[in-house]
């Protein structure tokens, strides 16, 4: 029976032998051709998976987080916040138009990138300008006087697309330059620090609409810069904000609780800084019933520009500030909480998280 068995295994060698040899060479597979073939297999069933999982009409981020992404993406709030109060006042006062503004820029610019953002700097012309100008009947004509351009300044614009199918965002900013002589710890790095840093931790969240963190200089000059980005918005681009949110002047040690402001003043006698409220306010009553957030007026900021174009707007702010020291000597780093910058932080995330959209309509009175 062996030797059977033996004689049957022999015939098949022959046979398959002599079956391989009368095939034309130009079709034999050969054991790097399997290879290839199992590799061109395994390449297309990943692009079948992917395909499945991200459909051609879905938005992609512009950009990937790489490794260092990644790992900034998991540091501590505290340990990011603190990072950044370093890198952003190292340097001295970030006035518009100098060195310092630059640096600043760039720094929030590869910041943002880290994070996932698609980041890009508006630069600006600046021109002769004063107060007398502020009330000129064309509020977005920013050369008033037709002067020659004296300087520029830099607006940092990081985009981050929702996986949804849409086109609206949402505006966060806060302006990046300070006074001449001051590091603006509190005006306006706290803003700055609490953009960052929200901006960390939100952007893995899938929102119903897109995300717009601008970082804005000149406030400090007359709101150019806001107001420069905003005039040069087209009527289809406008139609597209769902609204703005601005921070200004948080994590004060001494500014008691965190207030939201908007541009319609209350006239009450018995508060000189009451403000009326409006949709996004509301939105914030709705979302944080438990706080009762004082409303207060305030239009000296970069939420200001969107009010005039119709955008609905409002600020986070604190309630109180001394002015000696947040605006006459802002270069004291004790003056800054972090603790209150995290707790901002926390409600903006929270806020953004829960806002309903479909109450967001513009409701001011001018």
């Amino acid at each position: 029976m062996k030797k059977i068995e033996k004689i049957l295994i022999a015939l098949a060698v022959i046979f398959l032998f002599s079956a391989c040899e009368g095939r034309n060479a130009d079709n034999f597979i050969g054991l790097s051709e399997i290879d290839d073939l199992r590799q061109e297999t395994s390449t297309k069933k990943e692009a079948e998976s992917n395909s499945e999982a991200c459909p051609s009409n879905t938005p992609i981020p512009s950009h990937t987080p790489n490794k260092k992404s990644l790992e900034a993406l998991q540091m501590k709030p505290e340990e990011t916040i603190e990072k950044h109060l370093q890198a952003l006042t190292k340097n001295g006062p970030r006035k518009w138009g100098t060195e310092n503004e630059q640096l600043a820029a760039n720094y929030i610019k590869e910041r943002m990138e880290e994070y996932g953002y698609s980041v890009q700097i508006q630069v600006f012309p600046a021109y002769e300008y004063d107060i007398a100008a502020v009330n000129n009947a064309d509020y977005f004509n920013l050369n008033p006087y037709n002067s020659e351009v004296i300087g520029e300044g830099r607006n940092v614009i990081a985009e981050l697309h929702t996986r949804q199918n849409t086109d609206k965002y949402l505006i966060l900013c806060a302006h990046y330059d300070t006074v001449s002589k001051e590091l603006g710890i509190i005006d306006n790095t706290s803003g700055v620090l609490t953009l960052l840093e929200l901006a960390r931790q939100i952007s893995e969240s899938d929102l119903p609409y897109n995300l717009r963190f601008i970082f804005f200089s000149s406030e400090e000059r007359f709101l150019i810069g806001s107001r420069y980005y905003v005039s040069n918005l087209s009527e289809d681009d406008l139609d597209k904000i769902i609204a703005c949110i601005n921070i200004d002047m948080v994590g004060y040690v001494n500014g008691q609780e965190v207030v939201i402001a908007t541009p319609y003043f209350a006239n009450d006698p018995r508060d000189p800084l009451a403000g009326i409220g409006n949709a996004l306010t509301d939105e914030w009553q709705r979302i944080f019933p438990q706080m009762n957030t004082l409303v207060q007026y305030s239009a000296s900021s970069d939420h200001y520009p969107f009010e005039v174009k119709g955008i609905p707007n409002m600020m986070i702010t604190q309630k109180y500030f001394d002015y000696e020291t947040v605006r006459k000597k802002d270069s004291d780093f004790e003056n800054l909480s972090i603790d209150e910058l995290v707790n901002t932080v926390n409600l903006l995330k929270e806020y953004i998280i829960n806002l309903n959209i479909d109450n967001i309509y513009y409701s001011g009175t001018t």
